[in-house]
């Protein structure tokens, strides 16, 4: 195990510089060609088998090393969210700056750090002896939909790069490498829309204003959310959570409406758009209990002449989880504590959602996360990672997958599929 500290710290330089210029190739939701392009081409210089499959308008890279079962894959994602330039005090999210023992710049906790140490992490697994195979999934559009993980799952399937029975995997999300998560809840971005009565604002006795209407609502949903977490609670998973992140009023823009607001108008309609946080219960067949639920609490809001509408502004995501004492749980647990000397290893979860759902749904066991990152600050200004916990992940991520193919080699990862 000597020679992987030793390739780390001959390559530490070089992981250092692969975050930085991954921090400053753009790579918005749904713009990840240029970063796709980069990278498989320094993969390949390598000599390693890279795919790139395209996916929409844009491409996943999937890189393979070595050959048969098991197969272990390690996901990531290409992409980042659209940042708020002016809200950056210590660099510009494109400028990645090291400092004080840190990288900042946009993605590099979510998830640029990671993808170099996984990167890394299969050069040095490309020169070592094992039985299976180690494939990097490094996925579009994980910040919109999840889209890109699950046009690779689809791809790997058919092209029977992969057998179900045979395969598990881990995200690569941040932790600080001081957790391993063993679930997530599901996300909902839905839009309520208030239609009433528009008119002259000196005359409030004859409208009916949405703005009030919806704010109603907005008042009355923790009470909403409390009842859904008694009814739907979780093990192990947070409560359910639900919160305003957009509202406008008047004239919305569809079909031959303008955009129109006045500052001496009640408006006819309102809508605010509502981030919902669902547990695995709330997010079977198709959240037809989260629909029902909902459609039930907005009901009472409808009296008085008012039209109330929702819909989901993207397809939901399901929620993760995986049985804590699950053997991939535990081999994860086992690598961070005993090869890595890290102590207190907590087993949780994810606040937020992650791909891991999507291998879930198709019957892959999935470690929820384990991965450099620092916990709180990505989709932040001035978002960073620390150099040591890029340096522990790479490591890590080596030893896991050499634990992985010594504990399942022959076996079923998922003996129920």
């Amino acid at each position: 195990m000597d020679s992987i500290k030793n390739f780390i710290n001959y390559k530490q330089k070089e992981i250092i510089l692969l975050v930085k210029k991954l921090i400053s190739i753009q790579s918005f939701s749904g713009q990840e060609l240029m970063i796709a392009d980069f990278i498989a081409k320094f993969i390949a210089e390598e000599e390693i088998k890279v795919i790139k499959q395209k996916h929409d308008q844009t491409n996943n890279v999937i890189v393979i090393i070595g050959k048969g079962e098991p197969t272990l894959i390690y996901n990531g994602h290409l992409d980042t969210v659209c940042p708020t330039a002016e809200m950056w005090k210590i660099t510009k999210p494109l400028i990645p700056l090291e400092q004080d023992g840190k990288i900042f710049g946009l993605g590099s906790t979510d998830m640029k750090g990671a993808l170099a140490s996984l990167i890394f992490a299969a050069f040095y697994l490309k020169e070592t002896d094992f039985q299976g195979k180690l494939i990097l999934a490094l996925t579009a559009k994980e910040e919109i939909d999840g889209s890109g993980t699950k046009a690779f799952l689809d791809y790997g399937v058919k092209k029977k790069i992969f057998t179900i029975q045979k395969t598990a995997a881990l995200v690569a999300e941040a932790t600080a490498m001081q957790m391993v998560s063993v679930g997530c809840r599901g996300s909902a971005f839905i839009t309520i829309q208030v239609k009433g009565k528009g008119g002259h604002s000196a005359n409030p006795d004859k409208t009916k204003n949405p703005i009030g209407k919806l704010a109603e609502i907005i008042l009355d949903l923790p009470s909403f959310v409390a009842d859904l977490g008694k009814n739907y609670k979780d093990e192990i998973l947070p409560l359910p959570t639900a919160t305003p992140t957009a509202f406008w009023s008047g004239v919305v823009s569809k079909g031959s409406e303008v955009l129109t607001t006045k500052k001496n108008s009640v408006p006819y309609l309102a809508e605010a758009i509502f981030d919902f946080r669902n547990t695995p219960r709330l997010t079977e067949n198709n959240f037809e209990d989260f629909k029902k639920e909902l459609n039930q609490f907005l009901k009472k809001f409808s009296a008085d002449g008012f039209k109330i509408t929702w819909d989901f502004t993207a397809k939901p995501g399901t929620g993760h989880k995986i049985d804590p004492n699950h053997d991939l749980i535990k081999l994860a647990k086992k690598t961070l504590e005993e090869n890595l000397g890290r102590e207190n290893i907590k087993i949780g979860f994810e606040q937020g959602s992650n791909d891991a759902a999507a291998f879930g749904n198709v019957g892959i066991p999935a470690v929820n996360k384990v991965g450099p990152g620092t916990i709180g600050v990505n989709h932040k200004a001035d978002e960073y990672v620390e150099i040591k916990n890029i340096l522990l992940a790479t490591e890590f991520y080596i030893k896991f997958a050499l634990n992985y193919f010594n504990h399942f080699g022959g076996k079923n990862v998922n003996p129920k599929n």
